[in-house]
């Protein structure tokens, strides 16, 4: 892998005045024989939401483990922001039942923080109330907030979520959206968002991409439902059933419990 900074210079997909946070060329990722993905280009600029789409098997967790770092491509580049601070939302949180622990303690085993720090990042993802609980018996909805507060310490600049509706249900997943949408206005982040869920999707991205190995094709909501390749990896004659999600203010923005 090639890992380069980025030259201010650098003209972004949006905006030629930006710096981009992250570019990936031509970028591949092969282990033991297999393609997992190849030929993959974009580019992720301050304060923009990007939702990646693919159905199973289609590579998505390798693009989110080429974005935070924890593999390196095959062939390509990927080219970073100097110092980017990047928070990582995985798909769940595992703990062994033997191992208790509460959710400050917890926040604390993460990036370096004080009291302060760690609860305003709570109070960010609307989680204060769970400080002394224990992270074991909290709820699905109560962990993805947990592991949203984490990701949020250190103020980083890019937010990377990787399905993080699993295990919570419809009216949970748009309070959610609506959460990580209210975030990415007031903490100025830009917000990277897998998913496999055709039935809601955030229709604040600035760009939705979908992912079968290869992009597909990209654009916006609107865009996307209307292209034949986005149709096809799906099996659709047409997306006029999909809710694509539009933020609102007629809830609480509180997760189900």
């Amino acid at each position: 892998m090639e890992l380069n900074h980025i030259d201010t210079n650098t003209p972004s997909r949006h905006q030629t005045s930006l710096t981009p946070l992250i570019q990936f060329k031509d970028v591949a990722l092969h282990i033991n024989g297999q393609n997992l993905v190849h030929d993959i280009t974009f580019d992720i600029v301050p304060s923009e939401i990007i939702t990646l789409l693919g159905p199973n098997g289609a590579g998505k967790t390798s693009i989110v483990r080429l974005l935070v770092g924890l593999v390196t491509p095959t062939s390509g580049h990927i080219t970073r922001k100097t110092c980017l601070k990047i928070g990582y939302v995985p798909q769940q949180l595992n703990l062994k039942k033997s191992l208790p622990v509460n959710v400050d303690r917890f926040l604390k085993s993460g990036r370096p923080s004080t009291k302060a720090q760690r609860q305003e990042a709570l109070a960010l993802a609307q989680a204060e109330s769970l400080t002394n609980k224990s992270v074991q018996v909290l709820s699905g909805g109560e962990r993805q907030r947990l592991l949203l507060a984490r990701a949020l310490l250190g103020t980083p600049e890019l937010l990377v979520l990787d399905e993080p509706m699993q295990g919570i249900d419809l009216q949970g997943q748009e309070e959610l959206y609506a959460l990580l949408y209210r975030i990415q206005k007031t903490q100025n982040v830009s917000i990277f968002l897998v998913s496999h869920d055709l039935h809601i999707v955030m229709s604040e991205s600035n760009h939705i991409m979908c992912l079968n190995k290869h992009l597909c094709c990209s654009g916006s909501s609107q865009e996307i439902q209307q292209n034949p390749a986005f149709l096809d990896m799906f099996g659709l004659e047409s997306a006029d059933h999909l809710a694509f999600y539009q933020h609102r203010h007629d809830h609480n923005h509180g997760f189900n419990q």
